[in-house]
């Protein structure tokens, strides 16, 4: 019984299994070197045929001159009178003997130039192999003599003997496959055992493979030895990995998840089960996460979505094998956010402080200015030239009052004042405020508010938020173009987006447009889309912009609450 659960027996007979492969492969070869003989044979026994009949014609053509002396006629008469009936004497008995054969001469010459003594083979529809061979007279080609044979006779010939071969290769595969089938079928449960305890040991290092006999049973012992050593190694480095708060991923070089740890599970929200010895680029997250890992060693602030929130992330990577890549993420999110609001904060505490104080001293004298001007115009009325100046003076002035109105905004802003209200009435009030700038530009607005709920925000905020946006859209278009407005379902609230088809924001003013007093235009401020931002946030909202050579999209993000 040890020798059947050997290993070495089970070998032998995966030896015996290729000797059916070899069995059908020498019977495949010997058939069709039969068919290549049987195909010899019988062209060589048409060509032997056809030598004869070439030979009868050399015989019949060496009377012809003694019969034209004796009966006194030309030799082309006796040729044209009697060289049918006599080749037919010879074409006649093989056609007669093998009906299936088509036999016959071909004769040229003017009293000819055509088959002669010819017979067809009876069946007409097959496939025949013929040999054709010349005829000569006084050293000239005469003609030729042909004979052909049906293939599907040839054929019939060799089907037959393919057939008793295969009879004999069926029964050796048969009888081979029987015994190998059941010498496999013992080999195969043994490491169909093995391969589903090695599957189980990749999940939980206590399983035990069962005893077996002979060598796989040695190897059964060997490997619950190994799992054994493997689980108290693992433990031990599984509690570090796990007691860490950065994430730690083992990858393979051609990126396939090899391990992470507690940390990375509860960073990017993913579970261990679900990407284990998988490849990164089969999930969205680690593939953004990881982009640049191929190029540099270390990534600082790498900023990604996960969720509904932004985190930032430093990753390391170094060799961990020669087949595997140990890569740590460490969260600094907070860290970074923290750093960043604070310059944010101190920054723009800074420049409110000084641009309120700006405010207030340009505010005092402005007023002044603006009172005897006023008083000038009064007494200058009859004045038509100098009424010029004092237009251009007040309307300078009215534009230094808007400045210092967006100063004291944007250094000072006010709490908002919410109330229930639908944001569709804002739009439409901005849309209406602007409609003489529309038509200077002939621009027609599409406007979609089809989700509008009642919710607390502050219209008169909200109208200057959509003031400085479509204004910004308006100048940005081209004329006779369109702006579109249009309200809709976002997250947990109302998403409101203004989009114009103009020349789109350069891509070196993009990370500066919401920056104060920083403006493309010739006359403006700088602090519109600054303000925005601050009202939008003081709602708890959120405002960005996509941008390309088609156009620009700002979206405003406000919850409903």
């Amino acid at each position: 019984m040890k020798f059947f659960s050997s290993l070495r027996f089970q070998v032998v007979a995966s030896f015996f299994i290729l000797v059916v492969l070899a069995t059908f492969f020498l019977g495949s070869l010997l058939i069709r070197q039969t068919e290549t003989n049987l195909l010899n044979v019988e062209n060589e026994k048409l060509t032997t045929i056809a030598k004869q009949l070439a030979l009868a014609y050399d015989r019949v053509i060496e009377k012809f001159p003694t019969m034209a002396e004796t009966l006194k006629i030309n030799y082309e008469t006796v040729k044209k009178f009697y060289l049918e009936r006599s080749l037919d004497d010879y074409t006649s008995p093989v056609h007669e003997q093998n009906p299936n054969f088509g036999v016959g001469f071909f004769i040229y010459g003017e009293s000819f130039n055509r088959p002669v003594a010819f017979y067809e083979s009876e069946s007409l529809l097959s496939e025949k192999t013929r040999v054709v061979l010349p005829l000569y007279e006084r050293g000239e080609e005469a003609g030729y003599v042909w004979i052909e044979e049906p293939k599907d006779i040839i054929y019939s010939k060799i089907n037959e003997l393919k057939q008793t071969q295969r009879n004999i290769i069926i029964y050796v595969v048969i009888i081979s496959g029987l015994f190998s089938l059941y010498i496999s079928t013992m080999f195969v449960r043994k490491v169909t055992v093995v391969k589903k305890g090695l599957e189980n040991l990749k999940s939980d290092l206590t399983y035990k493979l069962p005893k077996m006999s002979g060598e796989l049973g040695e190897i059964s012992y060997a490997i619950n030895d190994l799992s054994q050593t493997l689980y108290i190694t693992r433990s031990n480095s599984e509690k570090i990995l796990e007691s860490i708060n950065s994430g730690v991923m083992v990858l393979s070089k051609d990126g396939i998840i090899k391990d992470i740890n507690r940390a990375v599970e509860e960073l990017l929200e993913i579970k261990r089960k679900d990407v284990l010895n998988k490849k990164v680029l089969d999930f969205p997250i680690l593939k953004e996460l990881l982009s640049d890992i191929k190029t540099k060693d270390n990534i600082k602030e790498k900023r990604i979505k996960i969720g509904k929130s932004e985190k930032i992330f430093n990753i390391n990577s170094s060799p961990f094998n020669s087949e595997e890549i140990l890569i740590t993420i460490d969260d600094v999110t907070e860290e970074v956010k923290l750093l960043e609001e604070k310059r944010k904060t101190e920054a723009l505490k800074t420049l409110g402080i000084f641009t309120t104080g700006v405010a207030h001293e340009i505010r005092n004298p402005l007023t002044s200015i603006k009172g005897f001007t006023q008083i000038l115009e009064k007494r200058l009325e009859s004045n038509e030239e100098e009424m010029k100046y004092i237009s251009t003076i007040l309307s300078e002035i009215k534009r230094l009052e808007d400045i210092v109105k967006d100063l004291l905004t944007y250094g000072r802003p006010s709490p908002p004042n919410k109330i229930q209200s639908n944001l569709s009435n804002v739009i439409k009030d901005s849309i209406s405020l602007l409609s003489d700038k529309l038509k200077e530009k002939n621009l027609k607005v599409e406007y979609d508010t089809s989700f509008d709920p009642k919710f607390n925000f502050d219209p008169k905020q909200m109208e200057q938020v959509a003031l400085n946006l479509i204004m910004n859209a308006i100048d940005s278009s081209d004329y006779g173009s369109k702006i579109i407005v249009r309200m809709k379902k976002y997250e947990e609230g109302v998403l409101l987006e203004i989009k114009d088809f103009g020349f789109g924001i350069k891509e070196e003013d993009k990370e500066k447009i919401f920056t104060p007093f920083f403006t493309t235009k010739e006359r403006g401020t700088g602090l519109g889309l600054s303000i925005s931002q601050k009202i939008v946030e003081m709602h708890n909202g959120r405002i960005w912009f996509t941008s390309n050579i088609e156009g620009t999209s700002f979206f405003v993000y406000l919850p409903i609450l």
